[in-house]
């Protein structure tokens, strides 16, 4: 189904950097600021007004002065308030409560663009549609210095033409088109529900593993049958695709799992190392047990990374 944007469906950019909070935190996985500042007031009270389905632009600085789009998401659920401080908080450390606007289904542009060749590049257009102060300064030449700020509908067609322009897509199962106005189809990820709501990722790549390893958990060897007589497995992604780890769609970064399993990875209980489980349970029953079976098509490097950086280091406010 395509359809033009509905005008209820609001668009935000984020100016932050890739360290961004931590784990469970990550670039394009959350949005996420103080409460309250120093002084008792609602600074960044524009993250209580994000809703489920508004789209976010997301831009990390690589430079002091200098930021580049990266990526775009969607807004999964408003704003959470909680006491949990990031792991990362950086120059927002010490304060009580923290606001988080969780994120899905995050698309990393192939190419990072500078915001400020955007401007550059959009000068007459934003004179013509009415500078405004938004992620940039009223007159256009200059990035404000602002954290998350809305997007008028006009600016963010221009955005949109900006990065198709340069040879990315907005997201896997988007369709831009340009000059008409920002026309979508809008297919969200099938969900799986377990204690929180996870987005499971089924891409050609993933298909394709499933088919040739027929479903079967490479950590348990279990094969889950469908009604219908068909398997059932899910793809994991060593790497995240995600947050601040950045991992690549390729089938070298990639497990075919029980949703069990699918779990205890994405949540860091669990890894492989020289094709043995180790699981942060000791006792559990499958640690220090063999693979179900091997792969000569997995990457070593990315069990290298989810053991180096994934395991073991999941923090429950990441949820």
């Amino acid at each position: 189904m395509i359809f033009d944007m509905p005008k209820e469906r609001k668009v935000y950019i984020e100016l932050t950097n890739l360290e961004h909070g931590g784990e469970g935190w990550g670039f394009g996985e959350v949005l996420w600021s103080p409460a309250k500042n120093k002084a008792g007031r609602d600074a960044w009270k524009i993250l209580k007004q994000i809703e489920p389905g508004d789209i976010v632009f997301h831009s990390a600085k690589v430079h002091p002065k200098r930021q580049m789009l990266r990526g775009i998401s969607m807004v999964k659920s408003s704003y959470i308030e909680t006491k949990d401080a990031p792991p990362l908080p950086g120059k927002w450390a010490g304060y009580e409560t923290y606001l988080r606007v969780p994120l899905y289904n995050y698309s990393s542009f192939c190419s990072p663009l500078s915001v400020s060749d955007f401007l550059v590049r959009y000068k007459n257009e934003l004179t013509e549609i009415g500078t405004r102060r938004s992620f940039y300064t009223r007159d256009a030449n200059n990035i404000a210095e602002k954290y998350a700020s809305e997007v008028p509908c006009q600016v963010a067609e221009l955005l949109c033409d900006f990065v198709v322009q340069q040879g990315n897509t907005l997201f896997g199962n988007l369709e831009y088109v340009g000059n008409t106005g920002t026309v979508m189809e809008l297919v969200s990820p099938p969900r799986v529900e377990t204690t929180t709501t996870r987005i499971i990722r089924d891409t050609k790549i993933i298909r394709d593993l499933k088919s040739k390893y027929k479903d079967q958990c490479q950590v348990c060897g279990a094969r889950l049958q469908l009604p219908n007589g068909n398997g059932y497995s899910e793809g994991h992604h060593l790497q995240k695709l995600g947050g601040s780890h950045h991992g690549p769609d390729i089938r070298e970064n990639i497990l075919i799992l029980c949703p069990t399993h699918h779990v205890e990875f994405d949540y860091g209980m669990i890894a492989i190392e020289n094709e043995f489980v180790i699981h942060i349970d000791r006792t559990n029953s499958h640690h220090g047990k063999a693979l179900a079976y091997n792969r000569d098509d997995l990457g070593y490097e990315y069990l290298i990374y989810h053991r180096n950086n994934i395991f073991n280091r999941f923090t429950p406010s990441a949820a």
